[in-house]
């Protein structure tokens, strides 16, 4: 029992160092969500303003782009 142990730690550790990560093609992230990322070091930010909020203080109607993005 003990060597199939051993044997399963062994078969999990190098199927592990095998992998290996690939790069991203930003380019093609910009094209499916339809819009060009902000860059920062290894940060993409994308903006998406809301459309679905409807907010008013004392009267005053604040638009979604200006303060509500997520």
């Amino acid at each position: 029992m003990r060597a199939v142990y051993v044997l399963a730690i062994c078969a999990v550790a190098t199927i592990g160092g095998v992998a290996k990560a690939q790069e991203i093609d930003w380019k093609k992230v910009d094209e499916a969500l339809g819009r060009s990322a902000a860059v920062s070091g290894d940060v993409h930010r994308y903006g998406f303003p809301r459309s679905d909020l409807n907010v008013t203080l004392d009267g005053v109607t604040i638009r979604p782009t200006l303060a509500l993005g997520g």
